[in-house]
């Protein structure tokens, strides 16, 4: 089905929600008295917290996960306050990851007393330090150099500009502690030499992830995973990030034309430094540091950890309209046009951390970047970092890429430009077990996020003719309650776009969605935009998980042409969606618009405007459904959907032909068609007033507890 198609789906006959339409009024508590109509109070809109544990599964949840399943009320502000923090970062490097870091129960505080890299920066100013740091990485990895290859290094060095020279010192400086840093961490693998094939199975393709993944656990998660030592790794991932900033600074005031050719290769790789005139070449190999100062280049690698002998990987380019290719191939083509996009075996590319740091930083220019897999600010047991500064760009990859972060951090930041980001599956802001994938598009132009495309390369399950997305700031976790018992909790997932006229288009589990615990958000600021989706998406918590959609503002119009979205909770999940203003059009189906199903929790919160919505289904503006057959402890579990719209006059064409004649304001309580068994425990209420409401309803919680 084309997702043009996704607008409005034919109405059906009138269902069994029951509906109680009231007169105006002009109470501004709007939260209580939904609550009221859902016959709650407000600690009680939550998953049952000991079922839940009855039910569930899953190693390495995130605190702050759970924290925010068991308190939805506090969401739309969790939201918020998540949102402002990362536009406060700019897009610094190490303030973006402090704040990846968080969501996965790590957070380093390098910086607050003293300066952790003061030591680095001194060894930097000394006499022949670029010649001395090299010298020392050869002599660490057993492979010291000649007097002959001694001499001609240090002549080399010498021809590079001082102030180029102090500068890539320090960065190299930086990268050995991280390598010391990485060995220290994955000891455990490389002491039993376990680390190349765990590098090969994480560079490998994947035919299946999410709701149809049938693998059994691999010991690399089972037993190798609690033995490394994190905290080292992040250490060092955070110092890195400082030295990228600070060197980016330091590059960023150099002046006039630096001509420079300097290479050599180590045994981490190969360190390029070139000046500003030159459009460059760089071919696939490992490069542990590439500075570029100008030129518009075409690079085939770097900013990426090839093999499990490159640990660190850095990459520089001050300026130029750039071509970052991870095939030839991808010249002039798309990676989704490609059958290379299937191969077993892939190098990551473009900001690409797989056991060790992988990071690229463009500043300007309008660049493209095309990889396969692992590429574009991605993770695999590491740190993975593509920033680029500014510029018109574009994105493509097929999957696992985008800010992608599993067992680690991916990130990509894009600090201003009108950006195209395009993929099939995991990318745009995803995190897997123990790890957060974050893309944070600075800047208010409009940019385009595409994954919907006639490749599909990963059906679905229910409904092969979509692919199962997993995209635009969502969780994803590993369910094997129905293999080996081995599951794996999703990690956080988020795509924040700070404004303008946004596209997204997506398959089955998108735009704010967790699978199998975990946290899924996509924020966006002010513009008109169009969010397109087929199941399980814009703000849908499946399977334990928390999905919030957050919209700032702006004439949106979202679609969801099956069910489960728009603020839906099913199994014990969690779905908020929360757009403040403008004249909205919702086009849905069945369970959608605070919707919840099987002990789930869906809150919907339109704040104001003149709204459209358009539905097909039954359970929907805060409709509740079993899903889960009888008699089961679960029975005794709420299940509870939440339907609010405040501020503003709404057309209603639904089914329910009450609920049609509601415009200002009403109120109305759903119930399932089996509510008459005792067992089962329904909240589902809907209210609209034409007055807005400006409060939180953590705040509305707060007061009625008083």
């Amino acid at each position: 089905m084309s997702i043009h198609s996704f607008l409005l789906i034919g109405l059906t006959s009138v269902s069994a929600m029951c509906l109680f339409p009231i007169s105006s009024h002009g109470s501004t508590d709007a939260w209580l008295e939904l609550l009221e109509k859902a016959k709650l109070i407000s600690t009680q809109v939550k998953p049952d917290p000991e079922v839940r544990e009855l039910f569930g599964q899953g190693r390495h949840r995130g605190t702050f996960q759970e924290i925010l399943i068991q308190s939805p009320l506090r969401v739309p502000a969790f939201a918020r306050l998540f949102r402002d923090q990362m536009l406060q970062t700019k897009g610094t490097p190490q303030l973006v990851l402090t704040q990846a870091l968080s969501k996965i129960d790590l957070a380093p505080r390098r910086g607050l007393i003293g300066d952790p890299l003061a030591q680095i920066e001194k060894s930097s100013t000394e006499t022949d330090a670029l010649f001395h740091v090299i010298t020392k990485i050869h002599t660490w990895n057993k492979k010291p150099l000649s007097t002959i290859s001694s001499a001609e290094l240090k002549k080399k060095t010498r021809a590079v500009p001082p102030e180029l020279a102090r500068t890539v010192a320090y960065l190299l400086e930086a990268e050995l502690n991280a390598v010391q840093a990485r060995d220290q961490a994955f000891a455990p693998l490389i002491v039993d030499k376990k680390l190349k094939n765990a590098f090969l199975e994480k560079t490998r393709r994947v035919d299946r992830e999410g709701e149809d993944d049938l693998r059994p656990a691999s010991p690399l998660m089972t037993t190798l995973l609690p033995l490394i030592d994190w905290r080292t790794f992040w250490v060092a991932g955070f110092d890195l990030m400082l030295a990228v900033q600070s060197a980016r600074a330091k590059i960023a005031a150099m002046t006039g034309e630096l001509q420079v050719s300097f290479k050599h290769a180590t045994p981490l790789g190969e360190i390029v430094i070139r000046g500003t005139r030159t459009d460059d070449r760089y071919d696939s190999k490992p490069y542990l540091l590439i500075v570029d100062l100008g030129g518009n280049d075409t690079y085939f690698s770097g900013g990426a950890t090839l093999t499990e002998n490159n640990p660190t990987s850095i990459l520089i380019d001050r300026s130029g309209n750039d071509r970052y290719l991870a095939h030839a191939k991808l010249v002039d083509r798309s990676p989704l046009d490609l059958e290379e996009r299937k191969l077993a075996q892939i190098e990551p590319s473009w900001g690409s951390g797989v056991f060790g740091y992988g990071i690229l930083v463009d500043e300007l220019g309008d660049d493209f970047y095309r990889g396969f897999r692992l590429s574009g600010g991605t993770a695999e047991f590491g740190l993975g970092v593509l920033l680029d500064g500014s510029g018109d760009d574009r994105y493509e990859c097929h999957e696992r890429c985008q800010g992608y972060g599993s067992v680690g951090v991916g990130l990509l930041i894009d600090q201003t430009g009108s950006d195209h980001y395009v993929a099939l599956q995991s990318a745009q802001g995803v995190g897997a077990t123990r790890g957060t994938g974050i893309l944070l598009d600075l800047g208010t132009q409009d940019d385009r996020y595409l994954t919907h495309h006639s490749s599909v390369d990963f059906p679905s399950p229910i409904d092969p003719k979509f692919n199962v997305s997993l995209v635009q700031g969502a969780a994803v976790g590993h369910r094997a309650d129905f293999i080996d018992q081995n599951s794996f909790a999703g990690g956080a997932g988020a795509l924040f776009d700070e404004g303008g006229n946004n596209e997204f288009t997506a398959d089955f589990f998108a735009q704010g969605v967790a699978y199998w615990y975990g946290l899924g958000i996509l924020s966006t600021g002010k513009g008109n935009d169009r969010f397109m989706s087929g199941k399980y998406a814009a703000g849908a918590g499946v399977h334990y998980g928390v999905g919030v959609l957050h919209d700032l503002g702006g004439d949106d119009q979202y679609s969801v042409v099956q069910e489960l979205g728009l603020g839906e909770g099913h199994d014990f999940g969690l779905g908020v969606f929360v757009d403040d203003s403008g004249n909205d059009q919702y086009s849905c189906a069945n369970l959608a618009l605070g919707a919840a199903s099987a002990q789930g929790v869906g809150v919907f919160w339109d704040r104001s405007g003149d709204d459209l919505y358009r539905s097909s289904g039954k359970e929907i503006l805060g409709g509740v459904a079993a899903r889960i057959g009888s008699p089961s402890f679960r029975d005794r579990a709420k299940t509870i959907g939440l339907f609010l719209d405040t501020g503003g006059k709404n057309k209603f064409e639904t089914p329910l032909s009450k609920l049609n004649q509601v415009q200002k304001s009403g109120s109305w309580r759903n119930v399932a068609e089996n509510e008459s068994n005792p067992r089962v425990f329904f909240h589902g209420a809907g209210l609209v007033i034409q007055e807005p409401d400006t409060e939180e309803p953590d705040l509305i919680g707060e007061k009625d507890s008083d």
